[in-house]
């Protein structure tokens, strides 16, 4: 129903369509009642959903540590696509865009694939940064062998998984970023990280990723890592012309790598600060942003300089 191959997304700023010559950096144009309607409604959503399975989550809050082990009902999960609902909705009803075209452009096939590998290789230099300092060590005692358990994340990545994070990134980047982008890029992507990161609280302060720290240390060092990630997910989604399903992709495989092979069953250590959402991948995030953001000014300086050069080239004709 969502799909379409055509390239706009019908919210995304012009400038910040395929190409990604220019993102606008102008303040106005931020239609914040329907930033601030689609953030209520997705977390109103969620937390209907989260809390019910949470009942005693402001105990857990104010607890010294988060459970060992996260302990819910499978209904929690039905959660992540409180951001697709909630953008259905004001598609349909309140901004009234519609759901035409709002996957933007589809057939993004090279963008897939960096948004499947860059996660595992992340994923994986968290664990080698932390065992070769000795942070932590890292034990594989499954009966599958590891190399072959990458494969077969990728794939839970790409079915499963990615079908979860549709339910979020429909919302987070398919209709709140574009929404937010006349702000400029990197404004944009902090706010929504900001936004996307206590969404999650319920869950954090019951165990999520982070067993036996502080709950509010949790949601605190999780919410920079929605930043960072943020941050990542949309220079891919820019690059991408406004593909909804590049950061559907590489959220699925964030999860999927970082779920099963940093789990404290094989990474040991303090979760704050070695796992991939934690201290060690939050700098690896920001190391591999500001790369990106390095190679696209290193491609638009060639075509910058092209430009003055064919003028003397005709002028001189």
């Amino acid at each position: 129903m969502f799909e379409s191959i055509r390239s706009p997304v019908h919210s995304l700023p012009r400038a910040a369509l395929p190409g990604d010559r220019s993102v606008p950096k102008e303040r106005s144009g931020v239609a914040w009642r329907d930033v601030t309607l689609f953030t209520l409604l997705s977390y109103l959503i969620a937390w209907a959903l989260f809390l019910p399975s949470i009942p005693n989550f402001f105990d857990l809050l104010r607890a010294d540590e988060t459970p060992s082990e996260l302990d819910i009902s499978v209904v929690p999960i039905l959660g992540m696509f409180a951001p697709l609902v909630a953008a259905v909705v004001m598609r349909l009803f309140v901004s009234k865009e519609g759901l035409k075209g709002s996957l933007g452009p589809v057939r993004r096939w090279r963008f897939y694939g960096l948004a499947l590998v860059l996660p595992a290789v992340l994923v994986s230099l968290v664990i080698g940064i932390d065992t070769i300092t000795g942070w932590s060590d890292f034990t594989w005692d499954e009966g599958m062998p590891l190399w072959l358990q990458y494969p077969v994340l990728a794939i839970s990545a790409l079915t499963f998984i990615a079908l979860l994070t549709f339910g979020e990134e429909y919302g987070w980047r398919g209709y709140l970023l574009p929404k937010l982008l006349p702000l400029g890029e990197l404004k944009a992507a902090v706010i929504v990280g900001l936004i996307w990161g206590p969404w999650h609280a319920p869950m954090l302060a019951a165990g999520l990723n982070f067993s036996g720290v502080n709950p509010l240390a949790a949601i605190g060092i999780f919410t920079i890592t929605t930043i960072a990630l943020s941050l990542l997910f949309t220079r891919a989604f820019l690059a991408a012309g406004g593909a909804v399903l590049v950061p559907v992709i590489m959220h699925a495989s964030f999860n999927s790598f970082s779920d099963t092979l940093t789990i404290t069953d094989h990474l040991s250590g303090n979760p704050l600060v070695v796992n991939p959402g934690g201290l060690v991948g939050i700098a690896l995030l920001l190391l591999t942003v500001l790369a990106a953001h390095a190679l696209r000014r290193r491609k638009a300086r060639p075509q910058s300089m092209a430009a003055p050069l064919a003028a003397s080239g005709r002028s001189a004709g």
